[in-house]
């Protein structure tokens, strides 16, 4: 499986590319699926308590070293993750201010007539299958 790609480093964050397959943290379900958190600390074992505490569903304490947001499992795109305490408090504070601009591609299929335009439509759960998106 493709590792996720260096876009960005410095002594407060690794910006990278995520590829679609990876987990950004794990759930708390057995899995074979690479996880970013692990990636990450591999190469930053120093984050290891950079964060906040997540849960499971039963209680389990979640690794979420480094997480400050998150990309679904089908997602590749750019992934910030804090090395310091910090650095993780502020970029919360940017996400969470709105001051983080974010811009979502997707590729199209089916009858499209236009030769290129722009769909401009919130994203929600699908009503056929709450595990998808459209």
């Amino acid at each position: 499986m493709v590792e996720p790609t260096i876009l960005y480093e410095d002594d407060d964050v690794l910006v990278i590319n995520k590829p679609e397959g990876w987990m950004v943290h794990e759930d708390g379900k057995p899995t074979d699926t690479p996880i970013v958190v692990e990636w990450f600390l591999r190469r930053v074992p120093a984050a290891a308590s950079v964060g906040e505490p997540a849960y499971a569903k039963d209680g389990t304490v979640l690794n979420r070293a480094g997480i400050v947001h998150r990309l679904d499992r089908e997602t590749s795109g750019v992934l910030i993750l804090a090395k310091t305490q910090e650095s993780h408090q502020f970029l919360k504070k940017q996400f969470k201010d709105r001051n983080v601009y974010k811009e979502y591609r997707a590729f199209v299929y089916g009858r499209i007539h236009d030769r290129w335009g722009t769909i401009n439509r919130p994203i929600g759960r699908s009503t056929k299958d709450h595990r998808l998106r459209s």
